[in-house]
C-alpha cells in the first residue's frame, strides 16, 4: 500500500491499515462491483488516512530527546501556572473575611435566609419551607439583611481602619458584595 510512504510514523501508518481492512470487512456487502476491489480498498484506506490528519491536525507532538536548540524547546515548553498570583488570593481571602465579619453582625433570622438564599443557593420558596416561614417573609428578611449587608459594607469601606489596612483597593462595597457567593462560599 502507499500509506506508510504518506505516514512519518510507523506505527500510525499500520493503525491506519488495520482500520482500513476492518472497515472494508464490515462493509464488503456494500462494494457493488463498479470498480476494481483493490481500488475500493485503496479508497477506503486513502479516507482513513485523511480521517487521521483530521483528528491530530490539533495536536502537534513534540519530542525533547530531538537534540535540537535544547535552550528553544525549554523555553517553549514552559506551561503557565494557573493559579491567582498571590496578591489575588489575598484580595479573595480579605473580601470572605470582611463578609463573613459583616454576616456575623446580621440578626441571626436574617443571617439564615441570606445563608440559604445566596450560599446555599436554596429558590425562595425552597428557603420558605427550610425556614418555616411565608414566601413573602423570606423576601422581606432577604431585602432587608442585603440593605444592612451592603450598609455595613459601605461604612467599613469609608472607614479610617479600613484605609490603613489597604482594603481600599478591594474597589468598594458594590464589588465586595457582588462577590459574596463565591468569595464566601469557597472560603
Amino acid at each position: 500500500m502507499i500509506l506508510p510512504r504518506n505516514k512519518r510514523v510507523r506505527e500510525d501508518a499500520e493503525d491506519i491499515v488495520q482500520q482500513s481492512f476492518h472497515k472494508a470487512f464490515m462493509h464488503l456487502c456494500r462494494f457493488e462491483g463498479k470498480s476494481f476491489f483493490s481500488t475500493w480498498l485503496t479508497r477506503i484506506a486513502i479516507n482513513e488516512a485523511l480521517m487521521f490528519l483530521r483528528s491530530i491536525r490539533a495536536v502537534r507532538e513534540l519530542y525533547i530527546d530531538d537534540g535540537g536548540d535544547a535552550e528553544g524547546i525549554a523555553a517553549s515548553l514552559e506551561i503557565p501556572d494557573s493559579r491567582p498570583d498571590p496578591e489575588a488570593s489575598y484580595l479573595h481571602r480579605e473580601r470572605a473575611r470582611v463578609l463573613l465579619s459583616a454576616l456575623k453582625h446580621l440578626r441571626p433570622r436574617m443571617r439564615r435566609a441570606l445563608e440559604l438564599r445566596e450560599l446555599a443557593e436554596f429558590s425562595t420558596e425552597q428557603t420558605a419551607e427550610q425556614m418555616g416561614l411565608s414566601v413573602s417573609a423570606v423576601k422581606a428578611r432577604i431585602f432587608h439583611g442585603r440593605r444592612e449587608l451592603r450598609e455595613r459594607l459601605r461604612r467599613y469601606m469609608t472607614s479610617p481602619r479600613a484605609f490603613e489596612k489597604g482594603s481600599s483597593r478591594h474597589g468598594g462595597p458594590e464589588r465586595i458584595s457582588r462577590g459574596l457567593r463565591t468569595s464566601v462560599g469557597s472560603a
